[in-house]
């Protein structure tokens, strides 16, 4: 189905406007204009962190920290088990502490948080970026028009930035098998 086929779909039927992109986030160089239509719907917040944009859709939680000139972003949920931390904010704000000292100390630290999220540094000009341990919270990214997007959905990237379906892709993901057991594109 077309991202026009399901934008129509969802401008006249409004009760699934809400589950597009659920529980997604978008952090972009650029801002973008009409949150009330395709695909936010209303259901996204913008929150502006230094040069950049945070989308959020209203199921997901976000979590900021600005500590010397740099800001922590933790999206979704966190918890550290070694020290028996559920607090989110305590977590990034540890998470901040160490990366002041070295960011091999960062990443040590960060080896004890479990959960589903994805945490950014924004410094200056430079961008960290992780995710959860085993990568349950996707991270896509794109560069675009001289513009950066990292999101949950690959898919909410390319509506934004227009992207049309490599026609490989399209032509594996049409076959009568794309839709038998674990959908893959093999060496793709």
């Amino acid at each position: 189905m077309e991202t026009y086929e399901i934008q129509n779909m969802l401008d006249n039927d409004q009760q699934f406007q809400k589950l597009i992109f659920r529980r997604g986030y978008l952090i972009s160089t650029k801002k973008l204009k009409n949150g009330n239509c395709f695909p936010f719907y209303n259901h996204w917040s913008e929150t502006k962190i230094n040069d950049y944009f945070l989308y959020l859709h209203e199921d997901q939680k976000k979590f900021i920290l600005k500590k010397s000139g740099r800001a922590f972003i933790l999206i979704g949920h966190a918890y550290n088990p070694w020290d028996d931390i559920d607090d989110e904010n305590l977590i990034l704000s540890n998470l901040a502490e160490v990366y002041e000292t070295r960011k091999t100390n960062f990443f040590n630290e960060l080896s004890k948080v479990t959960g589903v999220f994805v945490i950014f540094i924004i410094e200056n000009n430079s961008f960290i970026a992780v995710q959860d341990s085993v990568g349950i919270m996707p991270l896509f990214y794109s560069y675009h028009n001289k513009q950066i997007f990292y999101s949950s959905h690959s898919q909410l990237i390319a509506d934004i930035c227009k992207y049309n379906m490599d026609p490989d892709i399209e032509r594996i993901v049409n076959s009568k098998f794309y839709l038998f057991g674990i959908r893959h594109l093999p060496n793709l």
